[in-house]
């Protein structure tokens, strides 16, 4: 038996549910939907995994034990504790069981066999700092432009570029594509002393996505890599939130990266993305069923929305635009504009192209690094 600890429930109910989010959807043996609970003096901390990651929370509790431990099915320990009111919870482990009780409210749980649950990847070496509510931000950007489909795995990544010297500030640039569209924002971030950067590396972005929240609320990240023979691992390491990461193999990436620079516009126009969402919304409804896109006709301070369905609905909306060249269109999947303008860290936004070329189209922000290329319908 288990000295029993007591924890504030908001705390114990998130990082329970922080934990919960890295357990696998699918486990093929029970263990893999197990919490693991380790106590050490007044730290606790909770762990889950699954083939892709493995995420730790920490909280401060009261207990009487140097250290003790258990493993619990973890997404029913999720759903009961957020039914439990504020207040303490104590937590007893005691034999098969564990009894949670709190105001007014208990449950007991029976725990799974600790024997069975894998060796964790332990945190990487560390190799700089970033802000978090940045990283954050940058993720959520860019993997709107990751792939989805698991026959082309390597594209549901996110690749991410470090530079820079030991000891001073260098740049981070988070890339994603699915080859229809990329996107790119490059973030601060402070390089350790003795850094080995080593190539760039590529979790996947599902993954990095689910960390966004615990990244926001912390003002200092640390970012850490380890290259080993079967690929090495990445991790993000917080006050009270830890993430490692599996990588995909870096060399299989698309080498799309110099695309940002290869590409010389030659016209550009500014619109609001207050106004070109709702135009892009309502031609998106009637858009063409086999191409999905809709069409941008330029004219001087205007742009033109429209979509044409099968059953030959159409829709069209007319935006004030900051446009003075030559009246020019070009069509878009409706679903890769939306998620641009969705992704756009400012109101004011710039499409810029290469006006009678098949060449990407270009999205970007005044003040911002961020910028997403779109790939234009013939």
């Amino acid at each position: 038996m288990d000295a029993p600890f007591t924890a504030p429930a908001n705390d114990l109910t998130a990082a329970v549910k922080y934990a919960a989010r890295w357990l696998s959807n699918r486990p093929t043996v029970p263990i893999q939907g197990g919490l693991l609970f380790e106590i050490d003096g007044d730290d606790l901390s909770i762990f889950g995994f699954n083939e892709n990651a493995t995420g730790g929370a920490t909280i401060k509790v009261q207990s009487g034990a140097n250290e003790g431990g258990f493993v619990v099915a973890g997404r029913l320990a999720d759903a009961l504790l957020s039914t439990f009111p504020k207040g303490d919870i104590v937590v007893e482990h005691s034999g098969p069981l564990v009894t949670m009780t709190g105001t007014r409210a208990e449950v007991t749980m029976p725990v799974m066999s600790d024997s069975d649950y894998p060796t964790l990847p332990t945190i990487a070496p560390p190799i700089g700092t970033v802000n978090g509510p940045a990283l954050a931000e940058a993720i959520r950007r860019v993997a709107v432009a990751a792939g989805r489909d698991e026959k082309q795995h390597m594209l549901m990544g996110m690749h991410l570029r470090f530079t820079g010297s030991e000891g001073s500030r260098g740049e981070l640039a988070v890339l994603a594509t699915d080859r229809h569209r990329l996107a790119r924002e490059v973030i601060e971030w402070e390089v350790a002393p003795d850094a080995e950067l080593g190539e760039p590396v590529v979790p996947l972005a599902s993954v990095l996505v689910g960390a966004t929240e615990a990244l926001a609320r912390s003002t200092e990240v640390v970012i850490g890599r380890e290259v080993s023979a079967a690929g090495g691992s990445f991790s993000l390491l917080t006050e009270d939130r830890s993430l490692v990461m599996r990588l995909l193999p870096t060399d299989r990436y698309p080498q799309v990266e110099g695309m940002f620079t290869a590409l010389k516009p030659d016209s550009h126009v500014t619109v609001m993305v207050s106004d070109l969402a709702p135009a892009v919304k309502r031609a998106e409804m009637v858009r063409d069923t086999i191409t999905h896109g809709i069409g941008f006709m330029l004219r001087q301070g205007l742009v033109v929305v429209g979509g044409t369905a099968a059953e030959r609905a159409s829709g069209s909306g007319e935006v004030d635009a900051d446009y003075d060249g030559p009246d020019t269109s070009f069509t878009l999947r409706s679903d890769l504009i939306a998620d641009a303008l969705a992704s756009a860290p400012h109101n004011r936004v710039t499409i810029s192209f290469k006006a009678g070329e098949y060449l990407p189209v270009r999205l970007s922000c005044d003040g911002s690094t961020w910028q997403q290329l779109i790939m234009p319908i013939k």
